[in-house]
């Protein structure tokens, strides 16, 4: 009993360290790119620009999701208007 209830908190742990894969995405418009959770304004995601969508994170009030877009990373809030690449 005592090693089925430690393997399943090991295993639980693990999955839950896992990192979300990164998502090719395509912006379906202009959307602002923060330097981190509640930073500054990084940089602009034009509208057609490709990038990549991994983990998220909450800030005081918003969710926010990490990005990479060529050589610039940051944090997005509108997340929505970064749609799966086909």
């Amino acid at each position: 009993m005592k090693i089925s209830a430690l393997f399943f908190s090991v295993m639980a742990t693990l999955t839950a360290c896992s990192p979300t894969p990164r998502v090719d995405c395509i912006a379906s418009q202009d959307v602002q790119a923060y330097d981190a959770v509640n930073g500054a304004p990084s940089f602009l995601i034009r509208k057609g620009d490709a990038c990549q969508t991994g983990n998220f994170s909450y800030g005081k009030v918003d969710r926010y999701t990490e990005v990479w877009c060529g050589q610039r990373s940051g944090w997005v809030i509108e997340d929505r208007y970064l749609s799966p690449k086909k």
